[in-house]
């Protein structure tokens, strides 16, 4: 009958289903994840090796003996210092090599005469530098003469890359990540459905659902008192007709039947003690009749249920019927008695 009520329906998702959509939204989110962390990690790397190469080629290019000796020159040979840095930038494959006086006034380049963006950098001070300014990262390093005075700067520069370029960088080892998370995903989802579907008996959260309310209903709606335990002697269900009965706290459930206060005849019963249909049990005045079922599970007892009826007003009764058939037996005797008598004196 339950089963009749909870049909599944095609738009429910099952219970094999759910976690494989849940283990995919973990396995992208962690995926998510070590893509942030990918970038980063590209990003550092550009930073890291890119910044030692850029050095590099710049103080070649500040060691080269024609750009130290145009600098030192009052009148600049610009298209020298264009070819030197030229050569460097397509040899070096860098985005841009440029050289500029000691002012910090560009010598090459298309922005020549204007000032080079000089940023955070110490190179005017005779200290080279590493550092990003703007969407380039940047190397600069001071130009020296023969006394070691600051003649000119060598600025070597590449291209950021943006971040779907690191992210493509990184695409071959997301996209295993992402096969390895997917199948680990699927596989785990299946096994972890399959064992809660064991566990609960093949039923689907929904139908579980369904059958606690009814198992509400059903309990509180009935006039006969319905007590479960477990294997343990501890209350794991019981109505309000049986709280009625027994004279349980509120807070019976989770507690053990040993601790309830119960008459020992009601115990024995409960707890199995005493077997056998309609045993009888006396509580707060009450005639009850009890019948406990073992639960079993897998051929292991579980816990029990226990029914329990009031037959305080049917004893009664039973009690008064006694009564009423002893006083019409006595009241026919004695009317026979009285009718042997009338014979006697008739003659």
């Amino acid at each position: 009958m339950f089963r009749t009520s909870l049909l599944r329906r095609p738009w429910r998702l099952s219970l094999a289903r759910q976690f494989l959509l849940l283990q995919l939204g973990i396995v992208l989110l962690v995926v998510g994840a070590v893509a942030a962390v990918s970038v980063a990690q590209a990003d550092a790397r550009f930073r890291s090796g890119e910044g030692r190469q850029l050095r590099s080629v710049a103080e070649t290019v500040a060691a080269n003996a024609t750009v130290r000796q145009e600098l030192s020159e009052p009148s600049v040979n610009f298209e020298r210092l264009s070819t030197e840095a030229e050569t460097a930038r397509s040899v070096s494959g860098a985005s841009f090599v440029l050289i500029a006086d000691s002012a910090g006034r560009l010598l090459t380049g298309l922005d020549r005469s204007r000032p080079a963006p000089l940023g955070a950098s110490t190179v005017r001070s005779g200290k080279s530098w590493v550092g990003v300014i703007g969407d380039a990262l940047v190397a600069h390093v001071p130009v020296l003469d023969e006394s070691r005075e600051l003649v000119g700067l060598v600025v070597v520069g590449q291209e950021y890359p943006t971040w779907p370029e690191q992210l493509a960088d990184a695409a071959t080892d997301l996209l295993t990540y992402l096969l390895l998370g997917a199948a680990l995903g699927v596989l785990g989802s299946w096994l972890l459905a399959r064992r809660v579907k064991r566990q609960t008996l093949g039923l689907e959260p929904r139908e579980i659902a369904g059958l606690v309310e009814q198992r509400e209903a059903m309990l509180h709606g009935i006039r006969e008192g319905v007590l479960g335990s477990d294997a343990a002697d501890r209350v794991t269900l019981v109505n309000d007709e049986a709280i009625r009965l027994l004279d349980l706290p509120e807070d019976a459930v989770g507690r053990s039947l040993h601790t309830l206060r119960l008459e020992p005849r009601l115990l024995d019963v409960l707890t199995g003690k005493a077997a056998g249909a309609d045993q009888i049990g006396l509580r707060a005045g009450r005639v009850l009749v009890l019948n406990r079922m073992p639960v079993m599970l897998r051929g292991r007892q579980v816990g029990s249920v226990t029914t329990l009826r009031d037959r305080t007003e049917l004893t009664a009764l039973r009690r008064e019927l006694d009564l009423s058939r002893h006083t019409t037996d006595t009241l026919r005797a004695q009317a026979h008695e009285f009718t042997n008598r009338l014979h006697t004196i008739a003659g």
